[in-house]
């Protein structure tokens, strides 16, 4: 359950398990969200453009082939809250758009502040991230390289300092 946010879920569905199990497949993960305590299951709506104001490189309106997944507790790099803030309604996360979840070394950080029901791309690559100030503040760290710095937005991921 998202925190602060009554009646939603998210999870990350395994397609063909019996791939991955019986022959070693790689799992090929799908995100899906409920509003509704879990009656009814959808995938999560992309955002139109990345963190750059790029368009991204699939139709949207396609649920099939283009959707937002996200990486969760099965992935060794969370711990802790993996999606959601003291913020109610915030949630953020490390996926990647298309028709499966692609490794984290393929991810790209994502914000929602309407509990999951549209999606900002607020930073390239896969990052470690916190809120303050319930959500007045966002911190992030690259979690692919090694750096010095720490970044920060107060405009909920629109700009970042650092």
């Amino acid at each position: 359950m998202l925190t602060h946010t009554q009646h939603t879920h998210m999870l990350s569905l395994s397609l063909l398990p019996q791939d991955v199990e019986g022959r070693n497949a790689p799992k090929q993960l799908k995100t899906l969200i409920t509003f509704d305590d879990g009656s009814s299951w959808s995938p999560l709506r992309p955002p139109a453009e990345d963190s750059e104001g790029h368009r991204i490189s699939c139709n949207p309106s396609d649920t099939e082939n283009c959707s937002l997944h996200l990486h969760s507790v099965t992935i060794p790099h969370n711990f802790g809250r993996i999606f959601s803030s003291p913020a109610p309604g915030f949630v953020m996360g490390v996926g990647s758009i298309g028709p499966i979840l692609r490794p984290y070394e393929e991810s790209d950080t994502f914000l929602s502040t309407d509990a999951g029901v549209t999606w900002t791309m607020v930073r390239r690559e896969a990052h470690k991230y916190e809120f303050g100030d319930q959500g007045g503040i966002i911190v992030a760290v690259n979690d692919e390289e090694t750096v010095d710095f720490v970044s920060y937005s107060t405009d909920l991921g629109k700009t970042c300092s650092g």
